[in-house]
């Protein structure tokens, strides 16, 4: 898959992170980008004996080269980033080896 295709699957947090991560409950996007991509996401993770954890992550992008994202809720410090491979055969939602593959049958 191109470095656009694994971006796209990568920001798609409502149609694809939920297949990603099965503990993710629901996503919710509470501020887009001009063009529509979600840049402030909340999230409910379901966690151990019942219990579940709400947090919520804003993103930065450099498109199609990557993301990177801050925790504004729900966890005291969390930061992160992403950068799609360009050469890898794994299989995953997009084609490009970094995401997990899809859950959904």
């Amino acid at each position: 898959a191109t470095p656009e295709q694994c971006f796209r699957v990568a920001v798609g947090f409502e149609d694809h992170h939920p297949h990603f991560a099965r503990s993710l409950q629901w996503v919710k996007v509470h501020k887009r980008t001009r063009d529509g991509t979600g840049q402030v996401v909340e999230f409910k993770a379901g966690l151990a004996l019942g219990y579940a954890m709400t947090y919520t992550l804003e993103y930065e992008f450099d498109y199609p080269k990557g993301l990177r994202w801050h925790a504004t809720k729900g966890f005291k410090a969390m930061v992160g980033s992403y950068a799609p491979r360009q050469k890898s055969q794994s299989g995953g939602p997009c084609g490009c080896g970094d995401c997990p593959k899809s859950t959904k049958k």
